[in-house]
């Protein structure tokens, strides 16, 4: 039952906060619009701040699922690279475009983003290393440190989030994201024939 009303309370702030934004939505808000007291909602989080993290909590692990399963697919390393990479933006995009507080603290919020989503992080990172680590033993990479070259990766695939979520995922989108994947599997030198 706990689990149930606490899952109701996250599915309700979400909507808020998307909807009316984190600091126009009020503890009193949430529990008007989950059917409890307000009492009965601080039993479940003590802040606001609280609740929001549990919320964008929430959301990373959906991402998370999305991305283990692009790392647990039957694609070749290369292929599976190319679509990580285009889930994980994929997801964003639709996190950022679904709420729009969150949209704002990427872009304004920076620190707080940071904090919230070292976990997501460090998840990314490893399903990266996975990926390299698959291509190195089937032959279709050559990566000395896989763990730093998906540190490498991931830093420079996340580099590109504020100028996507600034442009709301505009027309270049997919352009540069199409070069970024490029420069990461070919470098920038010309390719010998």
């Amino acid at each position: 039952m706990k689990e149930k009303t606490r899952c109701n309370i996250l599915n309700v702030a979400r909507k808020l906060f998307a909807n009316k934004g984190i600091g126009k939505t009020t503890m009193l808000d949430v529990a008007r619009a989950s059917g409890l007291g307000r009492r009965t909602l601080y039993m479940y989080y003590k802040t606001r701040d609280d609740l929001y993290q549990a919320v964008v909590r929430s959301e990373i692990e959906l991402i998370v699922k999305r991305l283990h399963k692009v790392v647990k697919s039957s694609l070749s390393p290369e292929k599976k690279f190319l679509h990580f990479v285009a889930v994980r933006m994929q997801a964003l995009e639709d996190l950022v475009k679904r709420n729009r507080s969150l949209r704002s603290d990427f872009l304004n919020n920076q620190p707080r983003i940071e904090e919230i989503r070292k976990e997501l992080d460090i998840r990314e990172k490893a399903y990266l290393a996975e990926i390299i680590r698959e291509g190195n033993n089937s032959g279709s990479f050559s990566i000395e440190n896989p763990d730093l070259t998906a540190d490498i990766a991931h830093t420079t695939i996340k580099g590109f989030e504020p100028k996507f979520i600034k442009d709301d995922f505009g027309s270049k989108y997919q352009t540069t994201l199409n070069l970024c994947t490029k420069i990461l599997f070919q470098g920038i030198k010309p390719q010998t024939r």
